[in-house]
């Protein structure tokens, strides 16, 4: 398999999924991250000899969320092109919080955005001592994408989570497992020791009990996460079509506070 912005590893039972180190995008995550992510999860599912999934970043990033180049382009798409674009991207985090397999964030440093959620798609987020977290796309006049709205309050809570998402609050590692985001603290040159401990002894207990505990523990009286996510693309789509949303991407790009205007 080839890939373009991650790589994929596997050893006794655990693969790994590794953001490649960028020191241009951070790790954005961009077209080219969702197509290497849509041919690692294939072959994923398809190998029962994978017990687990560490999903981790190289260098000081996680991932710095998505691409403000890419961002700044879709804004000149058509809405249903838009929509149909940021569902193919829910689609890959629907994807990963239903695999069947048990899976792990190891969250090295910077984990805004899209990187924060793909984190939040994981069943378990063990973080460095050097992580920090971020909802961060209000500034740029947007939502939380990739099913964040929907993983978020389901970590910390409603209340928690609209803070969250309404100031764009940056946290470190320690108030992350705090409020129950993390499930541990970890030092930053024990991060991968502590994550495949993990997934070694996940790996061991038995796949089918392991999935369907998956699937109860997904249940939800009010709505499932793919009815959420359709709704999700439709608002982002009308987000994007604003001129706060192009004023949140050219601020961030003239490094300067943006100024929104409410259309």
């Amino acid at each position: 398999m080839t890939f373009q912005r991650i790589s994929l590893t596997k050893a006794e039972g655990v693969a790994t999924i590794t953001f490649n180190d960028d020191p241009e995008y951070l790790n954005a995550w961009d077209l080219r991250s969702l197509e290497d992510f849509e041919i690692a999860f294939d072959d994923l599912e398809r190998d029962d000899g994978v017990r687990a999934v560490i999903i981790t970043g190289a260098g000081r990033t996680f991932s710095s969320g998505g691409d403000i180049r890419e961002l700044a382009e879709q804004t000149e798409l058509g809405p249903a092109l838009c929509k149909e674009r940021i569902r193919r991207h829910d689609c890959m985090v629907r994807r990963l919080v239903e695999l069947e397999k048990p899976t792990i964030a190891a969250v090295n440093g910077l984990s805004v955005g899209s990187g924060m959620n793909i984190a939040l798609g994981c069943d378990f987020i063990i973080a460095s001592e050097q992580a920090c977290f971020s909802q961060i796309l209000t500034q740029r006049a947007l939502l939380p994408d990739l099913g964040g709205m929907w993983l978020l309050p389901r970590a910390v809570g409603l209340a928690r989570a609209k803070e969250l998402v309404f100031t764009g609050e940056m946290i470190g590692a320690q108030e992350a497992a705090r409020i129950g985001l993390a499930i541990r603290v970890v030092p930053h040159e024990e991060l991968m020791v502590e994550a495949e401990m993990l997934a070694q002894e996940l790996a061991g207990n038995p796949p089918m009990a392991l999935a369907m505990t998956k699937v109860v523990l997904r249940l939800d009286e009010h709505m499932d996460m793919r009815r959420y996510v359709e709704y999700e693309a439709l608002a982002q789509a009308m987000c994007m079509r604003t001129e706060d949303h192009r004023e949140g991407v050219q601020a961030f790009m003239e490094k300067r506070t943006p100024v929104f205007k409410g259309r």
